[in-house]
């Protein structure tokens, strides 16, 4: 049975509501959400069915407020940095991995602080759905670093309070951050 098959023998003709971690591992062999996405438009399936994603978020604490990155997926909105786990990644290998694609930072497993995790769904701007278990980090540093982003992002900005422009649902954990209730 090829995967079109399983898929459909799994969820009928119309596909399914979400697409969980189980599933992708069953009928994507562990491929990335980007090629589940092609997969199932290319098989006439809803493009923007939900799926189920592992992930990490940090936040970098400098002297000079939370660093944050101008999402370029985002609409600009100010975000954590992170991002989706890879098939069978432990959350703070990935965390460590975001880091150092999205700034070139090298940071060592220890300089990470789990705070916590978080649940949210996300809408994009193109319609693509995701159901994100996210597990959250902070990351202090005593100056502020030399970064090299890539192009998830359109620079960063430095926050001393939640304003509007954070993605909804990391205003949160901005201000608790802020409020002090993550310090050592």
């Amino acid at each position: 049975m090829n995967t079109r098959e399983l898929f459909a023998h799994l969820f009928g003709a119309e596909g399914c509501s979400i697409i969980t971690e189980y599933i992708i591992r069953k009928c994507f062999n562990g491929m990335n959400f980007i090629d589940i996405r092609n997969w199932l438009e290319q098989n006439g399936y809803d493009r923007h069915t939900t799926i189920e994603l592992k992930s990490t978020e940090i936040l970098i604490m400098t002297p000079d407020g939370i660093m944050m990155q101008m999402r370029t997926a985002d609409k600009g909105k100010l975000g954590a940095f992170g991002g989706v786990l890879n098939d069978g990644e432990d959350p703070r290998d990935g965390a460590v991995r975001e880091l150092k694609e999205e700034t070139g930072l090298d940071v060592q497993l220890l300089d990470l602080q789990y705070v916590g995790y978080n649940q949210h769904e996300h809408v994009y701007t193109n319609g693509d759905k995701a159901l994100f278990h996210t597990y959250r980090y902070v990351l202090r540093l005593k100056e502020v670093p030399f970064m090299i982003l890539n192009d998830e992002a359109n620079g960063v900005e430095f926050v001393t309070a939640v304003v509007p422009n954070i993605i909804e649902n990391q205003q949160e954990f901005v201000g608790d951050a802020l409020s002090g209730k993550f310090e050592e």
